[in-house]
Formats: C-alpha cells, structure tokens, sequence
C-alpha cells in the first residue's frame, strides 16, 4: 500500500514498531516498508531530501533486517542481518516440570499455574509453565530444540503441549504476542523444534519488552518430568 513517510513515521513515533520497519538502499534512493498485521506500507526517500536525512539519522539504526540493493553490471540483491560482528550462543535451561532447580540461568524466568491459571508451586496442582527468555541484546532464533529428558513410553508425555509466542506484552492489535507456535505436541523422541523461520530478528529497547519470548508448556496433570530447552541465538 503506498504510503508517506510523513504518515509511516507518526506511525512508528506512535507504536514504537521499530521492529516492523524495513528498507532497500539503491544508489541514493530508499525503499521503505513497514510490515503490520497482513499490510504493507511503503514510500521511496530520495535521495537529497530532508526525508531521507531524517530517516537516516533517527530511523535507519532501530530497523530489525537492513537490506541493501547493490548494482554491478547486473543488478543483486543482498541482505544484511543487523551486524557483520553477530555470533552464535546457546542459551539453555534445564528444569522439572514441578520444581525449578538451584540455578536459573540468566535471562530466564519460570512462573507455574494450577488449571485455573492462578500462579502456584504445590507441585499437585501444576498445570502450565512459562518460561521466559529475554535477554538484554538484540538478537534472533537460528533453531533449537524442547526436550523432555526422562521418560519411558509415550503415553507419560502425550498430553504435553508446547506454545511459544514471540512480544508477549504488545497487544497483537499493536504488532505483537505474535504466536510462532500453537499447541505442539511433543514427537515420539520427547522433542519440538524450534524452526529458524520462526522468529524474526528482535531488538533490546531499554524499558521495552520487544525481544521477549515466551513458551508455555501445559500438561493435564501435574508431570514429574525434566526438560530441557536450548534455544540456538545470533547475537549482534
């Protein structure tokens, strides 16, 4: 849908939807989008104007994929993913079901409910854990696995659900709790993948919840079970 830059903006002064803002550069000219819900807005910044000034200064920075479009007897596109200097680290957790064990690793937080979503540790009672990543970088998911590390047959574990939803705290109407997974059930090995394609890359703003995931694992009954959850990131 074509837009203005003056009316994109206003837009991202007014949401913070930083995340949603994309551009291609060629030559002097910007192509700019902004993805939200299942529209696409978009204006190009000419090169010279006060606009682009503007978008580069205070705009081009807090984009989540800067994409540039380079020419070179043919033209080629080329995406670069926030940094050249981005790294690979796992972040993993490892927990019961019922109980958390003497070391959380940072960046992580478990809360656990009864069946009527009231927080509670009375390990009877446990009906869902959340489990909380949101680390103080920006970074994006490259894969990774949820694992029950304990059990026999797949009866113990048939009932277990996973749900993973990305913004958690931003109303969906706003862009956000974006749900990358919706009820998975744990495969006959005890594990859900977590796909690269999933998540798109997410931005630390200090005050901001943006880079925020959340898994939900929920169960009938309460499960004695260890699991483990590694989350493979690219950190910039």
């Amino acid at each position: 849908m074509k837009s203005t830059w003056t009316m994109m903006k206003s837009f991202l002064d007014n949401t913070n939807l930083y995340l949603n803002l994309n551009y291609y550069q060629l030559n002097s000219d910007y192509y700019v989008w902004i993805n939200y819900e299942s529209q696409t807005f978009e204006t190009i910044l000419l090169g010279g104007t006060i606009d682009l000034e503007v978008f580069l200064k205070d705009y081009a920075s807090k984009t989540m994929v800067k994409r540039e479009l380079t020419e070179g007897g043919l033209k080629r596109s080329e995406v670069v993913e926030m940094s050249r200097q981005k790294y690979l680290q796992e972040q993993s957790i490892s927990f019961n079901f019922c109980y958390n064990h003497s070391y959380i690793p940072e960046f992580f937080i478990i809360t656990r409910y009864d069946e009527n979503n009231n927080l509670t540790e009375d390990v009877e009672n446990i009906r869902k854990c959340e489990i909380v990543f949101e680390p103080t970088y920006d970074y994006y998911i490259s894969g990774g696995v949820i694992e029950v590390l304990d059990f026999t047959t797949r009866e113990e574990i048939k009932n277990l659900e996973i749900s993973i939803i990305g913004n958690p705290d931003v109303p969906r109407t706003n862009g956000g709790s974006v749900p990358v997974a919706s009820r998975r059930k744990i495969n006959k090995d005890g594990k859900v993948d977590v796909y690269s394609s999933a998540l798109m890359p997410l931005k630390y703003i200090e005050g901001f919840n943006y880079n925020k995931i959340k898994i939900i694992i929920t169960n009938t009954e309460s499960i004695n079970k260890e699991i483990q959850i590694i989350l493979k990131t690219y950190a910039f």
